[in-house]
């Protein structure tokens, strides 16, 4: 009887869609089943702090992050473990930049945000189809400042002030980030060469998606007060995919 279970168990955790993950080195072999993405980032305002960038599986009939807010789909917890992913390692790196590979469910995607801004009021979503590789190109992460402001310092009058005036204090506080893409380079981090041949730029499906806030910090646009679109912009369609079939 005992065996059964632990049979039945094993089989169920194998059956269960795995979590959307950042590789932590090159594969020697892609999984025809799943969809891999490719970027590229360095560090913040190029300061230390490195920039990562959240992807999350959306819902474009409810106009948000699958199984949040106002999407309705209901999700297990294994399958709410498969909805976002970050970027954190990266496969390849030097001194300035780290090139990262995602291994994810196939669906719709959302550039959700980025160090503690959520992109909710406007960001690019694109299709991660099985067996293939989306390349986002090279992503910069940047404070989102207005004309005539610099970056965000709390000096030692800044600590005088919060300390007498408590939540009254004139002080600065840290900028929603926002990010620019643009598509790989000769002079870029070289990718694998599993991935060389098969890498296809991204293809942005729409470029305003907005959705809830569901990082828990700042929000902003992907692409910060530069970008002032009022509504969804559909873009021309592009076949930037090859499929994985067969690949050993």
């Amino acid at each position: 009887m005992r065996l059964t279970l632990a049979i039945a168990l094993a089989a169920t955790l194998l059956a269960a869609p795995a979590a959307a993950k950042e590789l932590k080195q090159v594969p020697a072999r892609l999984d025809p089943s799943k969809a891999y993405v490719l970027v590229e980032m360095g560090a913040i305002d190029d300061t230390k702090v490195q920039g990562q960038l959240v992807i999350a599986r959306y819902d474009a009939t409810a106009s948000d992050v699958l199984g949040h807010g106002r999407s309705q789909v209901a999700l297990d917890k294994t399958t709410r473990r498969a909805v976002r992913d970050v970027t954190i390692k990266g496969i390849i790196k030097d001194k300035r930049r780290r090139l990262h590979l995602l291994e994810l469910e196939p669906d719709l995607y959302v550039v959700e945000g980025t160090n503690g801004t959520a992109f909710s009021l406007g960001s690019r979503t694109f299709r991660a189809a099985p067996g293939t590789v989306t390349d986002l190109g090279v992503i910069s992460v940047a404070s989102d400042y207005a004309e005539g402001e610099g970056p965000d310092k709390i000096g030692v009058g800044d600590i005088a002030k919060m300390a007498l005036f408590g939540v009254f204090a004139k002080v600065r506080v840290p900028k929603q980030k926002y990010v620019t893409q643009r598509g790989r380079q000769p002079s870029d981090l070289r990718l694998p060469g599993i991935m060389a041949g098969r890498a296809r730029p991204v293809s942005w499906e729409t470029r305003n998606a907005t959705f809830g806030n569901h990082l828990g910090g700042l929000v902003n646009r992907m692409g910060g007060r530069a970008e002032r679109v009022a509504n969804a912009t559909p873009v021309a369609p592009v076949v930037t995919t090859q499929s994985l079939s067969g690949v050993e």
